[in-house]
């Protein structure tokens, strides 16, 4: 008998223990839905924040978040811009540069524009911009040398061991585009810097000086490019100096920010 009443206390506790058992694992995973609802919530809004919002009424037309891949890529809002470099042979003139130098004490005068006309090899660096499809701006710069002469003036024997030209010009021009050419016609002027290396020499008398002479350039110049692959040309051309009454030509390489130019 004591048995029997002993089993059914021990019974009638773990009855009791079960309700408080489930609640508690019912409460768990409440907690854990609740938690997992907070998570998708949360990514769900994260999600909506990166994606690609309607800009404008046209349909299709969106505008996403910077994360976007490929984004900036795009070029075709940019205008091009074109870095060159060209070389070339002009009929070099210099102005009338004159100067004194003395031997023995005694003065002399010299006129340098007597060997004017000398051939020059340069070397121009330029970079140009399409604010519009046709037409471009831009500069350059320039380097050149060459050797000059050896002349009498009065009793002086005069030697120009070297001249050494640097320059710098503002350009503007309009390139028109026909198949894979591109024809070209510009106006290049700005100012240049002759450097000259002479020697006078008298009798057993010799004087070395340097001398310098700036003057204005004016040039016009056309030519065509030949593009070689979307973004690569190359092109000759040829000007004209009414300022100084000289002839260039030459040959120029060229990068395009923009294939072919967006022409």
């Amino acid at each position: 008998m004591k048995w029997a009443i002993a089993l059914t206390l021990l019974y009638a506790n773990l009855a009791k223990a079960e309700p408080s058992s489930c609640g508690t694992e019912a409460s768990s995973s409440e907690s854990s839905n609740d938690s997992s609802s907070s998570w998708s919530s949360d990514s769900e809004s994260t999600d909506t924040e990166e994606a690609c919002v309607d800009a404008t009424a046209l349909v299709g037309e969106t505008t996403c978040s910077s994360g976007e891949f490929g984004r900036g890529w795009n070029v075709s809002g940019r205008r091009p811009v074109v870095l060159s470099l060209e070389t070339g042979v002009r009929g070099l003139r210099l102005g009338d540069l004159r100067f004194r130098t003395s031997h023995h004490d005694n003065q002399y005068r010299v006129d340098v524009a007597s060997f004017d006309r000398r051939r020059q090899f340069y070397l121009q660096p330029r970079l140009t911009f399409f604010p519009a499809r046709y037409f471009y701006v831009g500069v350059q710069g320039s380097l050149g040398a060459t050797r000059g002469d050896e002349f009498r003036s009065g009793d002086l024997q005069v030697r120009v061991n070297r001249i050494v030209v640097v320059g710098a010009e503002a350009i503007a021009g309009v390139a028109l585009p026909v198949r894979n050419l591109q024809l070209f016609a510009e106006l290049a002027g700005g100012i240049r810097a002759s450097l000259l290396d002479l020697e006078t020499e008298h009798a057993d008398c010799i004087e070395e000086l340097s001398r310098a002479l700036a003057d204005w350039t004016l040039t016009a110049r056309i030519g065509v490019d030949v593009f070689r692959s979307p973004a690569l040309s190359v092109g000759v051309h040829a000007g004209y100096d009414p300022l100084r009454q000289e002839v260039l030509a030459g040959l120029r390489l060229s990068v395009h920010s923009r294939a072919y130019n967006a022409q």
